[in-house]
C-alpha cells in the first residue's frame, strides 16, 4: 500500500483487521485538543474521544467517496464527530451528531477560523441505540444521510475538491464499522 493514488487507512477497536503501525504504539493515540488544527499525539482517556479511523487518498475524496459509519449512541455526551480534511490540515467538513440538543451539526475549520455553522433538526438517532450514518458527495454539496433519513444537505466551501484527501473518524466509544468506498467505480476499473 501507499504511492500517490493509494487508499491508506488505520482503523482502531475490534471490528478491524488492521491496526496503527506498531512503531507508533499506543502512546499515539490522537485526541482533541481545543484547537482542531492542533492534535496532540496522548493516549485517549476514559470518556475522550479518540480517533477510530482515518483514511487519505492523495486523488482527492470528493465528490465521488462515500463513508459509511456504524455503531452504538451508549454514551449521553456529544463525543462523535467525522471530519474531511484538506492536503492543508483544513477541516473542510465537520459533521457532529448532538444528542444533547437532538441537531446534528456540520461546519468548517479553515484559515484558523471556524465557518458559520449550519444545523439540522432532522434527527433520527436514538441514545443508547445502534446508528449509522452515511455521508457522501457530488460537485456541489456533502449529503448526510442517518438511519436512511437525509438529514443535511452542506455546500462545498473549499476548491478545489481534489484537495480534500483525508477523512477521520473520532469517538468516545469503538465502532462496528467504518467503510469508505469510491461510488461508481466496477472491479475492472483502474485504481480501484
Amino acid at each position: 500500500m501507499g504511492g500517490c493514488g493509494s487508499l491508506r487507512s488505520w482503523r482502531r477497536g475490534a471490528a478491524s483487521a488492521t491496526r496503527f503501525p506498531q512503531e507508533w504504539g499506543r502512546s499515539c493515540f490522537p485526541r482533541c485538543l481545543k484547537d482542531p488544527k492542533k492534535l496532540a499525539l496522548l493516549p485517549a482517556e476514559a470518556g475522550e474521544m479518540a480517533l477510530q479511523f482515518e483514511a487519505f487518498y492523495a486523488g482527492g475524496l470528493a465528490p465521488g467517496w462515500n463513508l459509511l459509519v456504524q455503531g452504538h449512541s451508549d454514551s449521553g455526551e456529544d463525543k462523535f464527530e467525522i471530519n474531511f480534511l484538506s492536503e492543508t490540515g483544513d477541516i473542510v467538513f465537520h459533521i457532529k451528531p448532538r444528542f444533547s440538543s437532538a441537531t446534528i451539526v456540520a461546519n468548517t475549520f479553515q484559515g484558523g477560523h471556524w465557518g458559520q455553522e449550519e444545523v439540522s433538526n432532522v434527527f433520527p438517532l436514538v441514545l443508547g441505540e445502534p446508528f449509522e450514518m452515511e455521508v457522501s458527495s457530488d460537485a456541489e454539496h456533502f449529503h448526510v444521510h442517518a438511519q436512511e433519513h437525509k438529514v443535511l444537505q452542506f455546500s462545498h466551501r473549499h476548491r478545489p475538491l481534489a484537495a480534500i484527501t483525508r477523512v477521520q473518524v473520532l469517538s468516545d466509544h469503538r465502532l462496528a464499522q467504518v467503510e469508505l468506498a469510491r461510488r461508481g467505480l466496477s472491479w475492472g476499473d483502474v485504481g480501484y
